[in-house]
């Protein structure tokens, strides 16, 4: 599915432009999935999402994170979330 022609332009091409904000509302909800669905779904697909989120910590925990701004736009639809972008710079610790 992720390289049928009838779905994508150039399915082959590298090419993340098509996930922006603007493209991705012209998307129909099941064109792209990456860990496939239903009985046929990928069985570490969990795996893959933990080792994503250790992968980040890990880059995070070697970095100094400093906020650009004071105010934090959140948003609490069940946890805490940024409402919107917090621009920070990132440095070596």
């Amino acid at each position: 599915m992720q390289r049928d022609p009838s779905l994508w332009p150039d399915p082959l091409a590298f090419d993340p432009g098509r996930f922006t904000p603007v493209k991705r509302k012209q998307l129909d909800r099941w064109q792209y999935l990456p860990f496939g669905a239903g009985p046929r779904s990928c069985i570490g697909d969990h795996f893959a999402m933990l080792e994503a989120t250790l992968a980040l910590a890990t880059i995070i925990g070697r970095c100094r994170i400093t906020s650009l701004t004071d105010d934090f736009p959140v948003a609490v639809p069940f946890t805490t979330v940024a409402a919107g972008p917090i621009p920070v710079r990132v440095g070596k610790r």
